[in-house]
């Protein structure tokens, strides 16, 4: 009975896969097909373990009370019982059709919607290598732009990266740069302009003419898209410690009840303490450049985030004896993806979220439908 549970459970989960990876080359870009594949599957694999741990109780119940209830009635010579359901018990075959039909249909239907809308899977659960959008997916979209951060989603991302700072009259903005001109080529300060002059100008057009118009959002704009959509990473730029930058933003997120869904990071560690000292239960990480220094035992961070040339597994380790996360910044390469994967780092920041998905659940690059099916299925 196990033998064939089993069997039953592989031969559903085989089906199930060849649905998806039908519904994902239909639906989605091929850029993305991977990475929303592997995403689909992995939720598949846990559904399918989920039924299979309840059936296989069933069935072992089940089959040794029928074992036991036999076997008791071969020693007191009685006749062994008949376990065969009487005629009106049985399921007719169209009953059985429209129920199978209607389960198939449904799965169908979420993993479209899956597919269509994006989700957020919180991977930290299983214990794997998460995937941050730096900047958002700023290869694909101009860097952090509603479109970019869009795309991150898209592209099944776990975290989005931002970086924020404030206008002259207080307003917290998502940009990178002190200075404009990078972006949206305007030699002045970011500080230095208030909200309405800042949604003045256009930081799009001169990457791609198909994001023409994209305005610099202000952190408000962000946390009202990604609420229940994808966990954000937010950079406190140093403007200075006059700044109440680090108050505004947690107060934004405890405001929008997204402090499980958001960490703040930021090069000057006093920003975080003072993130800390409004609520200690928000997550915070420290930005470093350098591995020097037993950083990962201050109290008022949660997060070591530190260039991927500087980590090792010794790192790693004494980070997470302290209770730290480890997430290394700017993964680009497959060989420092895979590296950092071995390493058992907890978050990969990049600006290719989709090759770092494929990296970190795939040994070997695959293409079209046939492909997809070898790897999920190996």
């Amino acid at each position: 009975m196990n033998v064939l549970a089993a069997a039953f459970l592989l031969l559903l989960y085989l089906v199930i896969v060849v649905v998806s990876a039908v519904v994902v080359t239909l639906f989605v870009d091929n850029y993305a097909s991977m990475a929303v594949l592997a995403a689909v599957c992995g939720r598949l694999e846990l559904l399918v373990l989920f039924i299979g741990g309840i059936l296989v109780v069933l069935v072992d119940f089940g089959a040794l009370t029928v074992i036991y209830y036999q076997s008791e009635m071969k020693n007191s010579h009685g006749e062994p019982w008949d376990f065969t359901p009487p005629y009106e018990l049985h399921f007719k075959r169209k009953w059985l059709l429209t129920l199978t039909g209607a389960m198939a249909g449904a799965s169908l239907f979420l993993i479209f919607d899956m597919v269509y809308n994006g989700a957020s899977p919180d991977w930290s659960v299983l214990g794997q290598t998460e995937i941050t959008a730096h900047r958002g997916s700023s290869k694909m979209a101009p860097e952090n732009t509603m479109a970019a951060i869009e795309m991150a989603i898209d592209e099944m991302a776990d975290y989005c990266e931002i970086d924020v700072q404030t206008s002259a009259d207080g307003i917290v903005m998502v940009c990178h740069d002190l200075n404009l001109k990078r972006v949206a080529g305007v030699d002045r300060r970011l500080g230095s302009m208030t909200y309405d002059q800042l949604r003045e100008l256009e930081v799009g057009g001169h990457a791609d003419s198909r994001f023409a118009g994209e305005k610099i959002p202000s952190l408000e704009e962000v946390l009202d898209a990604c609420k229940g959509r994808i966990k954000l990473n937010i950079e406190l730029k140093n403007i200075g410690n006059a700044s109440g930058l680090p108050e505004q933003v947690a107060a934004m997120v405890k405001s929008y009840g997204m402090e499980g869904q958001c960490v703040i990071t930021s090069v000057k560690l006093g920003y975080l303490e003072r993130v800390k000292a409004l609520d200690p239960d928000l997550r915070t990480g420290y930005i470093l450049a350098a591995a020097y220094g037993k950083y990962y035992e201050n109290e008022a961070i949660d997060i070591i985030s530190i260039r991927s040339s500087f980590v090792n597994k010794h790192l790693v380790e004494a980070a997470h004896e302290n209770g730290k996360a480890v997430h290394v910044w700017t993964v680009n390469s497959k060989s420092d993806m895979e590296q950092m994967k071995l390493l058992g780092v907890d978050n990969i920041i990049t600006d290719y979220p989709v090759r770092a998905r494929e990296i970190l659940y795939r040994e070997e690059a695959t293409e079209g439908l046939l492909e997809y099916l070898r790897m999920m299925l190996r």
